[in-house]
């Protein structure tokens, strides 16, 4: 199971500022259903997703919902623009996101 594609959320602010936030928590690969609920800024822990499963999931709400490479515009301005986006990370990448990975007490 190929699962590399994770949904973006930018309609809702992130914590720490200038992070991502991603769809769901992680699921094992054999779980009956992914998860599509709750936000987190973690790679770590957000959910995977196969290219599948995020059609399934999508239907009728392409123009909400479009991968990466439907954007009309794949600049940092035309990601931040979609409220959500289905990219993979070297998707992020390529608009100059860099993985970080921190420590913090709550």
């Amino acid at each position: 199971m190929d699962r590399k594609y994770v949904i973006v959320s930018n309609e809702h602010s992130s914590w720490p500022t200038g992070s991502l936030l991603f769809w769901g928590r992680r699921t094992p690969d054999d779980a009956e259903r992914r998860s599509f609920g709750g936000y987190t800024s973690s790679l770590d822990h957000c959910e995977m997703y196969t290219r599948e499963e995020l059609i399934e999931f999508r239907k009728g709400l392409e123009q909400h919902y479009p991968f990466f490479e439907e954007l009309k515009n794949k600049t940092m301005r035309g990601f931040l623009k979609s409220p959500e986006v289905l990219c993979t990370i070297e998707d992020l990448e390529s608009l100059g996101f860099v993985l970080w990975r921190c420590i913090v007490r709550l």
